[in-house]
C-alpha cells in the first residue's frame, strides 16, 4: 500500500470538511492532501485561486499532465510545483498516488532565515521554468514522511491559528529541502539581492503582462536600469528578462485558448497585440504552432 493509499481515508475525513468549507473562498495558507489519481479532480479544486501555490511528489506509479499546454510526465521520487495561475489537466489513464500541497503565497512569510525564504521562491519560480525536481532517495522520503504528518497534523489539531502556524513551518521545511535539491539540477539560484529583483520583477510582469511588452518599461517601473535588470534575472534563473515576459505572456495565450471560448483575435486583444497578426506572429515563435493549430492539437485531450 502507497503513502498516498494509506492516508487517503485521512484526507477525506477530517479534511473533507474543510475542503467543502473554502472550496468557494481562499483556502486556509497550507492544505497538504494524500492524493492519487480517484482523488485528484476534486483537490485541485483548492489549487483554482489567484494566490494558491501547489507541491507535488509522487509516490508511486507515473503521472501525465498537462500544464499550459505543455505536457510532461514523472516518475516516483520526482517533486514538481505549480504557480498561481496556471491551467493544470492529468492524463486519468496513468495510476499513481503521492502527495499534493496546496499552499498561498503568506505561507511563505519570512518568519525564518530570509535569505532561506528567498531560496525557496527562487527554486518555486525555477521550477516554474525547468520543470521538475527529482529527490534523492533520502530527501524523497524525507518530505515524505514531512507531508504524511502535515497531513495527520491538519486533522488533530483543532485550533486553527495552532494549526496554521504548525503546518507553514513544516511546509518551509520541506520546500526548503526542494530548493537544497534543486540546487544540483536546476540552474545556479543566485545571490539574494538578484533573487528579491527576480521576485519584484516576476511580481511586475504578473501585474502588467497584457498591457507592457518591454523590458524597459518594467526596469523603469522597479527602478533599474535594463542593465541591471537583465544581471539580476541571468544570475537568478539563467534567463534574460526579455525570455521572462515573453514565456509569461505565451503561457497566458496557451490558457486562453484551451480554457476559453474567445476567438484568436479577441486573445490577442486582451493580451495587448493591437493587431490580430501581430499575436498570431508572436505565438508562432513561441510555441511552432499559429494559435488555431494550437487549439486543435491540445483540445482533443
Amino acid at each position: 500500500m502507497s503513502h498516498g493509499q494509506e492516508f487517503a481515508r485521512t484526507s477525506e475525513g477530517g479534511m473533507a470538511a474543510r475542503r467543502k468549507a473554502h472550496a468557494a473562498i481562499a483556502p486556509e495558507p497550507v492544505v497538504p492532501l494524500a492524493t492519487d489519481k480517484a482523488l485528484i479532480q476534486a483537490q485541485l479544486e483548492l489549487y483554482q485561486h489567484d494566490d494558491c501555490h501547489a507541491l507535488f511528489g509522487i509516490c508511486e506509479g507515473s503521472l501525465l499532465h498537462r500544464v499550459n499546454g505543455k505536457i510532461f510526465k514523472y516518475a516516483a521520487g520526482t517533486w514538481f510545483a505549480l504557480q498561481p495561475g496556471q491551467s493544470f489537466d492529468i492524463d486519468p489513464i496513468f495510476a499513481w498516488s503521492g502527495w499534493l500541497i496546496v499552499f498561498r503565497s503568506d505561507a511563505l512569510a519570512a518568519n525564518r532565515d530570509s535569505r532561506v525564504i528567498d531560496e525557496i521562491k527562487a527554486s518555486i519560480a525555477l521550477v516554474d521554468i525547468s520543470g521538475n525536481v527529482r529527490l534523492e532517495s533520502d530527501d524523497h522520503r524525507a518530505c515524505s514522511a514531512s507531508v504524511n504528518q502535515m497531513v495527520l497534523d491538519a486533522d488533530s489539531v483543532n485550533d486553527r491559528f495552532h494549526r496554521a502556524a504548525l503546518l507553514k513551518s513544516q511546509l518551509q521545511t520541506v520546500l526548503f529541502r526542494f530548493a537544497k535539491a534543486s540546487r544540483a539540477c536546476l540552474p545556479s539560484i543566485g545571490q539574494p539581492e538578484h533573487i528579491v529583483r527576480l521576485d519584484r520583477f516576476k511580481r511586475v510582469v504578473e501585474q502588467d503582462f497584457r498591457r507592457l511588452h518591454t523590458v524597459g518599461a518594467y526596469a523603469k517601473l522597479l527602478g533599474y536600469s535594463e542593465k541591471t535588470l537583465a544581471r539580476s534575472t541571468l544570475e537568478a534563473c539563467g534567463l534574460s528578462p526579455k525570455t521572462i515576459l515573453r514565456k509569461r505572456i505565451a503561457t497566458e495565450a496557451r490558457r486562453l485558448l484551451l480554457h476559453s471560448a474567445q476567438s484568436v483575435s479577441a486573445i490577442g486583444h486582451d493580451l495587448g497585440f493591437a493587431e490580430p497578426s501581430g499575436f498570431v506572429k508572436f505565438f508562432k515563435r513561441e510555441t511552432a504552432l499559429t494559435p488555431a493549430e494550437f487549439r486543435r492539437s491540445y483540445r482533443s485531450w
